[in-house]
């Protein structure tokens, strides 16, 4: 009997002597969940992606003089982005001539507001002293002025009286001594005439001083009086005034000044904005990677990535490039609601890159939205390490994630999966052809698009036809969930998919026959015999594994093979 003849023999005898009878064993194995795999559709990147933007404020007409071409790798610290600077370099050679005039008149603005302050100082010490002097002359006016204004009109009235009475007295002596003497009547009436004049101006002197007397005292007094209080009054009044006028007035000019300053200080930011926008005129790269044209949607390239060209205009906050790490290590995925019961953040899962079909990668589901992003959508990240495939990944590209769940799997009929980003990129889509009917641009772009997917899906292909099978395979033999054998299986496959191989341990060997390999459903189908005749085992490829079962005497056997 051959070895592998013996092999299951001896395991199914193993098993009846070790597990009790087989029926236990099979209602066991009937008992255990039943585990089935779903598979979602996302796409390559990595959270590390930088998008780079001018950010500019002042500066908006941003041109792009030249660019590094889509899919470059950069350093960190080169230029990626040269935008055109002629306008900018004008608007900053006038902004630094008003900055220079705004100046002038703010250290003139600082000059007079010196000097006025100076003048309200000499004119707040003219106030003073003439509001001391009125209450200087206030106070001797009621001190000393007053009374003897009232003396002065009462002398002046007794002078005039007594002058009076002197020459009427003079009159009555000479009108007696004339009567008397002999002189001649001429003489006499010369004389007495000249003293009648006087007598006469002497009586209207006093009439006059009588009235000033009577004025003085009745209405002067008490103007002179009132007109020192008045200028007592006003005096303070334009003491006080001065000093508020030169408080408000400094006030006033201070604030002014300190607009003044303010609005410079303002200009001086946006030239100095300015120059620093101008330094941003050239992109750099602030670490390595490779340079993809415009920004990614949830991984997916857009649009927008095939117009940035030298000449085309952009927003200053517009991405312009994104710079990503040259190896991909998450999946973007857009989840439906029928599958957010199979998913939850720390699951372990398989990626399988579109590109690399038969390798697949193990990954954790690291983040799970908890609200839509869009109708019946879920965002979901998985973090994977490249493995074998480090430096083969490209990004933005699809791939598959395998989630081995234990609930039942709910089939939507005629429907296919999209990938992450698709929801997304249909309602951008859609938002574009609206805003580039007519532009010829877009039509590059989607024919740019069709022939890179066009250019993909060949290149797939190309890939799925490689040889997958040929090669040793250590082959695991587990029956009852325990390991219980192993052996060495060598196969060789021609390109059209025919297998030759053997099966081979402690030197005997088995071969096997009629041996085919299905490309599209990646099976491999071979005879074997075993003890109990001729077995056909399907084993199903999975990266650089493969799995087959079958049953001996009742018993359930798994073959895994590891590709070496």
């Amino acid at each position: 009997m051959t070895y592998f003849k013996r092999l299951c023999l001896g395991t199914l005898l193993t098993f009846v002597a070790g597990w009790g009878p087989l029926s236990d064993q099979l209602s066991a194995q009937d008992s255990s969940p039943k585990k089935s795999t779903i598979k979602l559709d996302g796409v390559l990147e990595s959270p590390r992606a930088v998008e780079l933007r001018a950010n500019t404020e002042q500066f908006k007409n941003l041109v792009i003089d030249r660019v590094v071409p889509h899919g470059k790798q950069i350093k960190k610290g080169d230029k990626v982005v040269w935008f055109k600077t002629d306008e900018l370099d004008k608007q900053i050679q006038d902004a630094k001539a008003e900055l220079a005039l705004a100046e002038l008149a703010l250290k003139d603005a600082k000059f007079k507001h010196q000097q006025v302050r100076e003048s309200q100082k000499l004119d707040r010490m003219a106030a003073e002293r003439a509001w001391k002097q009125a209450q200087a002359d206030h106070q001797f006016y009621q001190r000393v002025d007053r009374d003897y204004q009232r003396r002065s009109a009462e002398m002046s009235l007794k002078d005039s009286q007594s002058n009076l009475e002197n020459v009427e007295e003079e009159y009555n002596q000479l009108e007696k001594m004339y009567r008397a003497d002999d002189l001649t009547e001429e003489s006499e009436e010369i004389v007495l005439k000249r003293t009648r004049w006087m007598v006469e101006m002497a009586r209207f002197r006093f009439e006059a001083a009588k009235q000033r007397y009577e004025r003085t005292m009745n209405e002067t007094l008490e103007r002179n009086e009132a007109e020192q209080a008045e200028r007592f009054r006003k005096a303070e009044m334009a003491w006080d005034a001065a000093q508020r006028d030169a408080e408000s007035n400094t006030k006033r000019r201070e604030i002014e000044l300190r607009k003044q300053n303010a609005k410079f200080e303002d200009q001086k930011k946006k030239f100095e904005q300015l120059v620093s926008e101008r330094q941003r005129m050239v992109l750099k790269a602030p670490r390595p990677g490779i340079v993809i044209h415009g920004n990614l949607d949830r991984g997916n390239l857009t649009p927008r990535s095939a117009q940035i060209e030298s000449g085309k205009s952009v927003k200053p906050d517009e991405a312009v490039v994104t710079i990503t790490p040259l190896q991909p290590n998450q999946v973007r995925l857009a989840v439906a609601e029928k599958d957010l019961r199979h998913l939850k953040v720390g699951d372990e899962v398989m990626v399988i890159a579109n590109s690399h079909p038969d390798t697949p990668l193990p990954g954790t589901i690291r983040t799970l939205s908890s609200i839509p992003y869009l109708p019946g959508k879920f965002d979901c990240t998985v973090r994977f390490n490249p493995g074998q495939l480090k430096g083969q990944l490209i990004m933005a590209t699809g791939c598959k994630v395998e989630i081995t769940t234990d609930l039942p799997v709910v089939e939507t009929p005629n429907a296919e999966p999209k990938p992450a980003a698709a929801e997304s990129d249909a309602n951008q889509s859609k938002k574009d052809d609206e805003a580039k009917e007519g532009n010829d641009s877009a039509d590059s772009a989607a024919a740019i698009d069709s022939q890179k997917e066009k250019s993909t899906t060949d290149e797939s292909k190309k890939v799925t036809r490689e040889d997958p099978i040929t090669g040793t395979w250590d082959v695991f033999v587990t029956a009852m969930g325990q390991e219980v054998a192993q052996f060495e299986m060598d196969l060789k496959m021609d390109g059209d998919g025919n297998v030759s191989g053997s099966i081979n341990a402690q030197g005997e060997s088995i071969a096997m026959s009629n041996s085919t390999y299905d490309y599209d459903a990646k099976i491999l189908t071979t005879t074997v015999d075993t003890p109990v005749g001729e077995t056909r085992l399907e084993f199903k490829l999975l990266g650089r594994e493969m799995t087959a079962e079958f049953e001996a005497e009742g018993v359930t056997i798994l073959l895994k093979a590891v590709r070496r």
